[in-house]
């Protein structure tokens, strides 16, 4: 695959990417919800393609672990203003992971 490098909202890219999953997310009655602080810039320099893939990915497995009428959440903020770090994380109100599973999450082809 090829590396795009482009200046991109970072919010907006979410919004695209939650627009993409939202039938899915309807068709099972669960809410999708985008927060962050509207005050803040968002604006990165990335791959948008890559940063998309993996998001739809994310919000794609929450889904499918999350029971009808449930919520999956996007949450963008800067830990620390002046950083340039930004954290972005996917949440659901799925069961989660059990603990004797932990040691399988970051094996390939793992459940």
């Amino acid at each position: 695959f090829r590396v795009t490098v482009d200046r991109f909202d970072l919010v907006q890219l979410i919004k695209k990417a939650m627009r993409l999953v939202s039938m899915k997310a309807e068709s099972r009655s669960i809410d999708l919800e985008c927060t962050y602080d509207e005050s803040l810039s968002f604006e990165v320099v990335n791959d948008p393609n890559r940063i998309q893939q993996v998001l739809i990915n994310l919000m794609t497995n929450a889904i499918k672990f999350t029971p009808a009428h449930g919520k999956v959440s996007v949450k963008v903020a800067r830990p620390e203003a002046d950083s340039g770090i930004i954290s972005l994380s996917v949440s659901d109100t799925g069961i989660g992971i059990q603990p004797d599973d932990l040691g399988k999450l970051f094996k390939e082809f793992g459940r």
